[in-house]
């Protein structure tokens, strides 16, 4: 969850998608199956403008998660 967490703040705050994306694909490794980095992923491949790829992430965890947070996305 830290990786995924890191990865989040530098996309948020600092701009840094190439850098957050890694961790966060480095997370998804350790925990293939965690929907909340799936959403993380979504969200980092919808800002860099890969949309296609953010919306299967975005869908593996909508399917899953009731989250409102994720909803929004």
């Amino acid at each position: 969850m830290a990786l995924n967490a890191l990865g989040y703040v530098l996309a948020d705050h600092a701009n840094k998608l190439s850098e957050a994306l890694f961790f966060i694909e480095r997370a998804r490794q350790l925990e293939p199956t965690d929907l909340v980095i799936a959403d993380s992923l979504g969200w980092i491949y919808f800002r860099m403008g890969n949309y296609q790829m953010g919306k299967k992430y975005y869908g593996e965890a909508m399917e899953q998660i009731d989250d409102p947070a994720v909803s929004t996305h």
